[in-house]
């Protein structure tokens, strides 16, 4: 008859004394969820430079399709009778637009801040007056989209509206 009973232990050697010791499960579990953290953390850092070339990339033809929603709106507008020339639009560099209400003085301005991807904005008829809109890639979305940090993607055509109505006094 044969009996046999074996150890299987886990140890460790501390680095700077040298002594040697056995591991825990507590060791274990930590040591795991220490590397779990790391790898998150990872996959955290390589998803927002993702996010952060997407935006790089996706803002200027955002830029682009808002200032043209603005100028189309205008044009559409400035063509019903009796309007002629009440919405003037004005883009004389790509970065930039304004929209003044005829001899008023109620302006509407953008500019796009292709450093930090964000849109600022100045009106003399909106609360806030001074406001920015950013080109992000929005919490379980894949795509950037304008957005208000505080509340989300934008949808375009309500936002150009809202601004223009606000001018014309009619919103």
């Amino acid at each position: 008859m044969r009996f046999e009973l074996r150890l299987e232990f886990d140890t460790f050697s501390h680095p700077k004394t040298g002594r040697r010791g056995i591991m825990s499960d507590w060791s274990k579990k930590a040591a795991q969820q220490v590397q779990m953290n790391r790898e998150a953390k990872l996959v955290g850092d390589k998803k927002a430079l993702q996010d952060t070339d997407i935006c790089k990339r996706r803002a200027p033809e955002l830029w682009k399709k808002l200032a043209d929603m603005f100028q189309q709106k205008c044009t559409e507008f400035n063509s019903e009778p009796g309007m002629s020339n009440t919405l003037y639009f004005s883009d004389d560099r790509p970065s930039e637009f304004s929209i003044s209400l005829g001899r008023t003085g109620k302006t509407f301005k953008g500019d796009f801040d292709s450093t930090n991807q964000r849109f600022n904005f100045v009106s003399s008829t909106w609360t806030p007056a001074r406001f920015i809109l950013e080109v992000r890639v929005w919490p379980g979305n894949s795509e950037a989209d304008i957005v208000n940090v505080e509340a989300g993607p934008i949808d375009l055509e309500s936002f150009v509206n809202s601004h223009l109505e606000s001018l014309l006094g009619i919103g």
